[in-house]
């Protein structure tokens, strides 16, 4: 660029530019109007490759560099903040997976550029009222301002240290809220500096310049070959080559009498897999490394047809605590991105601040009849004011058959009828009360008991509960309703939804009750019963809608997960 930038102020035979100032593509240039026309046609002939673009002051400004520059009547220049139209102050989401400095150094960016761009006291003041209202816009609390001021001014105050000889080296680790900073604090006892990066961003998701490379062909990876019959075996691996050439040699026998515990399984067991049951683990192009993650993961996992002279690298002993605390590996998006919200994963008190914020309010419904009132009511309310929702305003609704209970239903003998009955109980409550009042509704069985936090981060639009029982399960053991004359009927599809729990905003709770409560009165009418009653609805339900967040099985206290 400097060549032709040469070449054509040296070339030119007007009166050449008074004022250069150039920053990667970007150039000002203070020239004579008259010169403007020939000079550009003069520098667009230099090199067929380089072509410059002009755009001329109108009404005495100019935008350069994301500043607006106005030309004053005194010749002065004036310097503002530029936002191009398509602009939509659309920064860091206070709510999203990153960690809190990243989200109080956006602060301090915009606020560092509301102070030094703009050239007059009143720019300033425009431009910092700006940037707290795009921000606050952007779900930030007032508290977060305060910090970073407060941070800002701690720097500045702070001498820079000299003497660096002791200082380590600064890590870098994946952010996970609650655990990354937990991971700092131990660190930092040591002297070592922990900063933090997001472990998914937009642009990993958004951003693909190359066509995707299909799973089959995929190669350095580790893989996970599950059973596609109504089996629980799994195997672990890893391989250099494309993965599909490695499940071609799983299913056939080698020359050598060597052969997989894949292959002998299949042959002994007269069972298959699909290539879409093979699950990718992990990538990693370096041969210790992945040799050294398989060894983790068949660790962690315990896949019942890894033979133990299997891994090519074996672990000390000495990582067991290690390993044995950490977390299994968890699906935590679907296919459709929506979250799947584990214990964790997430910054409970964001996602507090956040609905407090916003005053969110929650309607709990719980049915107890029959004998399911004495037995279980009294554990599942005391229980609940212990943790569920805490900080937010929560009316409970309690549908009994007891007299003395309100409101009064009369109980049918028929778990059908108890199913129809509930949901369209449910569903009248909505209509009647609780949309006039509460912005998020949350449906629960009676025989369960809270033991650990359910908290805001569960609200959602359209809320759906990994069932427990089957999450591990291959998904050809779901027990949908495989009969074709119910409303309920489908195919194996891709989770399995206990309807001991289901929420979401009110609207959709009446869509989805509403829907299911058609459903069971159509079976009704054919003399048709699905398998698991409301449940095998909902699960219909949640195949059409999907819902826009999933609680893990946690979420149902199961001790062993």
């Amino acid at each position: 660029m400097e060549e032709v930038e040469r070449k054509a102020l040296g070339s030119f035979k007007g009166r050449v530019p008074s004022h250069w100032y150039r920053y990667v593509d970007d150039t000002w240039v203070k020239i004579k109007t008259q010169e403007v026309e020939s000079f550009t046609a003069h520098i667009n002939a230099v090199d067929k490759n380089i072509k410059f673009t002009r755009e001329d002051t109108k009404d005495n400004w100019l935008p350069f560099l994301d500043c607006a520059v106005h030309i004053e009547e005194n010749g002065k220049l004036n310097i503002e903040i530029y936002r191009k139209p398509p602009h939509t102050d659309q920064y860091l989401l206070f709510d999203s997976h990153h960690p809190l400095e990243h989200k109080l150094g956006v602060i301090r960016t915009l606020h560092h550029r509301a102070e030094h761009v703009p050239s007059k006291p009143e720019g300033k003041k425009k431009e910092h009222t700006h940037v707290k209202e795009a921000l606050k816009t952007c779900g930030y609390p007032k508290w977060t301002f305060l910090k970073s001021a407060k941070r800002h001014r701690k720097e500045d105050q702070t001498p820079a240290k000299e003497d660096k000889k002791d200082r380590r080296n600064n890590i870098v680790i994946p952010y996970v809220a609650g655990v990354s900073e937990k991971l700092r604090r131990v660190f930092s006892k040591h002297d070592i500096p922990v900063h933090f990066r997001p472990s998914n961003t937009l642009r990993q998701k958004l951003v693909h310049p190359k066509d995707k490379t299909p799973k089959h062909k995929l190669n350095n990876v580790l893989y996970a070959v599950q059973c596609s019959e109504e089996c629980p075996d799994l195997y672990i691996g890893e391989t250099k080559q494309p993965l599909h050439k490695c499940m071609a040699q799983h299913r056939r026998a080698t020359s050598t009498g060597q052969d997989s515990a894949v292959h002998l399984h299949l042959k002994d067991k007269g069972h298959s897999f699909e290539d879409a049951n093979v699950h990718i683990l992990d990538r990693e192009d370096r041969w210790f490394e992945r040799g050294v993650k398989e060894a983790i993961y068949v660790h962690c996992e315990r896949p019942s047809l890894n033979r133990g002279g299997g891994l090519r690298h074996q672990l000390s002993a000495i990582y067991n605590p290690v390993l044995r605390s950490l977390p299994r590996p968890v699906q935590t998006s679907t296919s459709w991105n929506a979250p799947i919200i584990w214990e964790g994963m997430f910054d409970p008190n964001l996602f507090d601040q956040k609905h407090i914020g916003e005053k969110s309010s929650v309607a709990l419904t719980v049915f107890a009849v029959g004998r399911y009132l004495d037995a279980y009511l009294k554990t599942f309310l005391t229980s609940a004011k212990q943790h569920f929702m805490l900080g937010l305003p929560v009316t409970y609704y309690v549908f009994t058959d007891s007299p003395e209970k309100v409101p009064n239903i009369t109980l049918a003998s028929e778990r059908q009828d108890i199913s129809m009955m509930r949901i369209r109980t449910i569903s009248e409550a909505i209509q009647s009360e609780i949309r006039h009042k509460f912005r998020y509704v949350f449906c629960f069985d009676v025989d369960q008991e809270f033991k650990g936090r359910f908290g805001s981060e569960a609200l959602g639009d359209s809320v759906a509960l990994l069932h427990a029982h089957y999450y591990k399960l291959p998904k050809a053991r779901f027990t949908y309703d495989r009969n074709p004359k119910s409303k309920a009927f489908m195919e194996t599809r891709d989770f399995y939804y206990h309807a001991a729990i289901f929420g979401g905003t009110w609207q959709n709770v009446k869509h989805l009750v509403d829907a299911c409560y058609l459903a069971i009165m159509e079976d009704e009418i054919n003399d048709v019963e699905a398998l698991w009653h409301d449940e095998s609805h909902l699960n219909k339900y949640f195949w059409i809608h999907k819902p826009s967040r999933l609680l893990s099985p946690e979420y149902c206290w199961d001790q062993s997960i």
